[in-house]
């Protein structure tokens, strides 16, 4: 076996995932610091073996290999005398690299969004985020609903990158055990492996230092969103709150279960709709009317909904449009099945889906975005109906091609699938079975 150098810190969850890595193989290895604070990871000499200039990066034997997930997947498929920790079977390899993208794009960044400020030296986190990261535990206590670990029924690398982050995230905001009993158990089950102290209980150090030597609280933010996330006006909402990079709570009002009747929400909104926005005590419904209000009071400039009449009146055009024929087009048929039960789709119900995404052909003509060259709260509005009206009718590209140029280009926003994405897929796959075109 060729000599085995990690570079790292051990502050670093990504570093703390390999090394368990590394010690549950039992393959012996040489560490060498990387000092972040002190711009270790920009000297020339680490930059030639790491031009991204993150940790960890693994010298294997002259094979240089960065990424955490790609580093163990590396050494697993290398050195392990089985592949439990990464199995070849397909179908469990999958299992495990869904947890591994899971760590990758959600549970890491959700952690940075708290630790990031603090070492900017903010004090003040917004409860959004802690109410993100008990989403997580959530998520991952459903991981763990009928296996011992998170990928099955022993330990994996995805067991690895997970707790590694964890052990951050704890710091901030314990597991409730009478809430994520399974989280919590799979916690106290991966401390009991015989290499975590080693290789992360130990090295935690630093990390908590540095955590309770920030007195942080936690604050509101100020604006806080009401509705569920598979309504598309409440998505149009969502849109805008991210384009304007808003921090705000999203309170969960089911419509199905009833809870936009009960007296505490008829007190903010007597109209029992969602989406409803409290904004310190302002409070505005419709989804159209909320988008118009965001951007005139938060917005840097008037792009989203201008101030020019002419234009105005263009997008004001669309938001009607959206109102009164897009998302009735939607709620004529979904309106009955969810109070009613009505399963079937009239022919002039489904007409109105196809005129719908006509008219949507036609505004847009040979422009980008449906009032011209610029995007509007209105192609908010629009998308977020039109991305739901698969769950009823199909949107065939040979048909309206501009359309659906149009929708994936706004798929292309970097935050078009926290805000819409995951929610119209939700619409559209608790929907499209359920109902019968006539």
């Amino acid at each position: 076996m060729g000599k085995l150098t990690l570079y790292g810190i051990d502050g670093s969850p990504p570093v703390r995932s390999v090394l368990l890595t590394l010690n549950a193989l039992d393959v012996e290895f040489e560490y060498k610091i990387v000092n972040l604070m002190t711009g270790d990871h920009l000297k020339p000499e680490y930059l030639k073996i790491n031009p991204l200039h993150t940790v960890p990066t693994l010298d294997d034997d002259g094979f240089y290999i960065n990424d955490s997930h790609a580093i163990n997947a590396y050494l697993v498929s290398k050195y392990g005398k089985d592949d439990s920790l990464y199995p070849k079977d397909l179908q469990k390899r999958a299992i495990v690299d869904q947890r591994l993208h899971y760590d990758s794009s959600v549970l890491s960044s959700t952690g940075r969004a708290i630790i990031g400020p603090l070492r900017e030296g903010k004090t003040e986190i917004p409860k959004a985020k802690f109410d993100a990261l008990e989403e997580v535990y959530k998520t991952l206590d459903l991981f763990l609903e009928s296996n011992d670990y998170l990928a099955g029924k022993g330990p994996t690398i995805a067991d690895f990158h997970i707790i590694a982050v964890l052990s951050t995230a704890v710091l901030l905001q314990d597991v409730d055990s009478t809430k994520f009993p399974k989280l919590a158990a799979w916690i106290e089950r991966i401390k009991k492996l015989p290499y975590f102290e080693e290789a992360n209980g130990s090295r935690m150090a630093q990390v908590a230092a540095f955590i309770k030597s920030k007195k942080f609280t936690i604050i509101m933010s100020g604006i806080v969103l009401y509705g569920m996330n598979i309504s598309p006006p409440v998505r149009s909402c969502q849109l805008t709150l991210k384009a304007l990079e808003l921090e705000y709570e999203f309170e969960e009002v089911d419509l199905l279960a009833g809870d936009h009747r009960k007296e505490e929400f008829l007190k903010k909104n007597p109209q029992h709709t969602i989406p409803l926005l409290d904004d310190n005590g302002v409070l505005v419904w419709d989804s159209h009317a909320i988008v118009c209000y965001l951007v005139g009071k938060y917005a840097k400039t008037d792009e989203l909904y201008p101030k020019d009449l002419v234009k105005r009146a263009r997008v004001d055009q669309r938001l009607y449009f959206d109102a009164s024929a897009l998302f009735m087009a939607l709620r004529n048929i979904c309106a009955p099945y969810f109070y009613n039960n009505v399963t079937e789709i009239t022919r002039e119900k489904s007409d109105n889906i196809r005129d719908g995404y006509g008219h949507l052909e036609t505004f847009l003509g040979d422009n980008p975005y449906i009032t011209g060259d610029t995007l509007t709260v209105a192609d908010f509005c629009c998308a977020a109906t039109a991305s739901s009206l698969p769950a009823f009718l199909p949107l065939e590209a040979e048909k309206y091609p501009k359309v659906t140029a149009w929708l994936e280009r706004l798929q292309e926003l970097p935050y078009y699938e926290e805000a819409n994405g995951v929610g119209a897929k939700k619409y559209v796959d608790m929907l499209k079975d359920q109902l019968t075109l006539l």
